[in-house]
């Protein structure tokens, strides 16, 4: 009996948000979920991200839109980084997980985005590639979002 290949693709993309004194800026953008929106999403949260809490996720307009319900898994706050991970949740377009690593070294600070993830969506499995591209285009305006809101202060 042979078993099937795991069909998560992990994606990583990761960049210089600015100094590692907004470090705690930074967390908040993230916790409050600003970060997502200001990247695009529609997003519903009853409140900042806590362990537990679940958020919905929606990208494109209401006939076409993508996403789903996350739940939060993970937290981290320490001298010098910070994380917050969410899991996708059944009925969500994919299935796997998302994390956002703050890290500060050099007197800067570093956003990485990671995520291991398979489709459910008919559409994207149907293009398969365009769907991973969007993936990483997601990541890639996290992290602008991130820099555009540590320059306004």
């Amino acid at each position: 009996m042979t078993t099937s290949p795991d069909p998560a693709v992990l994606l990583a993309y990761g960049a210089d948000v600015g100094a590692a004194t907004d470090l705690a800026r930074a967390w908040d953008a993230l916790v409050s979920w600003r970060v997502h929106r200001r990247a695009g999403l529609r997003v519903r949260a009853s409140g900042p991200a806590a362990v537990g809490s679940r958020v919905d996720l929606f990208l494109g307009p209401r006939f076409a839109r993508m996403g789903g319900t996350d739940e939060v898994t993970e937290l981290i706050e320490t001298d010098g980084l910070a994380r917050l991970t969410y899991r996708t949740r059944p009925g969500h377009a994919e299935r796997g997980e998302q994390t956002f690593e703050l890290s500060t070294d050099g007197g800067r600070l570093r956003l990485d985005v990671s995520s291991r993830s398979a489709t459910d969506h008919r559409l994207l499995m149907a293009f398969e590639t365009a769907g991973r591209l969007g993936q990483q285009y997601m990541a890639m305006r996290y992290v602008g979002s991130m820099r555009r809101l540590l320059v306004r202060r």
